[in-house]
């Protein structure tokens, strides 16, 4: 069984972080509170509770963040574990926003796909490692759920926004198990951030052709 075609879009120093908002509210201490030794040691509580100043300001407590954008690392966690559901959708709308454009660029508008063909999705990921990397598993989730997404049929009126636009670009049919039987997903080492891309691939395949099978062929050379 045969790879047929290629197609593939590119994306350098891909994103590992989304904007989701533009700054954080201050907040402050209030009464019961133990503002560092910094401010002094004297406070007064003013109506509401909050502690002041020798001046009379708010003593500010999230003084990193106060006033600054919010972002959140691209990690299927954050999808599943302790999230609010408008983070969620933050994260998934701004990952579609982001792949659907570079889709547009960089794939053809439409691939067809002939009968006893198959597509076989793979992402490549080319990056520095820290101790702050997701596992591969974490990190590509996101990114093939939404470019799949994208890379479909609008079949719901769901799928489209107040605007009645969508992230649907219709490059292939549907992303049904009898149309992307395979998905892959590899990450490279890389040691300067001009290295850092994204290779979004998209394979068209003879079906019956298997990932397992290639690999296994590589064991008995």
């Amino acid at each position: 069984m045969k790879v047929l075609k290629k197609w593939q879009c590119s994306i350098e120093r891909y994103p590992t972080e989304i904007q989701i908002s533009a700054k954080r509210r201050p907040k402050y201490y209030k009464t019961g509170e133990a503002p560092p030794k910094k401010y002094g040691g004297v406070f007064y509580p003013d109506k509401e509770g909050y502690l002041l100043d020798d001046s009379g300001e708010k003593i500010l407590k999230n003084t990193k963040t106060a006033n600054k954008p919010r972002f959140i690392t691209i990690n299927a966690n954050h999808i599943y574990v302790g999230v609010h559901n408008s983070i969620r959708s933050k994260i998934v709308n701004s990952m579609h926003e982001m792949l659907g454009s570079e889709f547009k660029k960089q794939f053809p508008s439409k691939i067809d796909i002939p009968d006893g063909c198959k597509i076989l999705v793979h992402l490549h990921f080319y990056d520095i490692y820290t101790s702050r990397t997701p596992d591969l598993d974490n990190l590509s989730n996101l990114f093939i759920k939404t470019g799949i997404d994208c890379l479909t049929e609008l079949n719901n009126k769901n799928q489209k926004n107040e605007e009645g636009e969508t992230h649907k670009l219709g490059i292939i049919k549907d992303d049904k198990i009898i149309f992307i039987p395979g998905i892959a997903a590899e990450y490279t080492c890389v040691s300067t951030s001009e290295e850092r891309k994204l290779n979004f691939n998209l394979y068209l395949i003879e079906d019956g052709f298997k990932i397992e099978d290639c690999l296994d062929k590589e064991l008995e050379k």
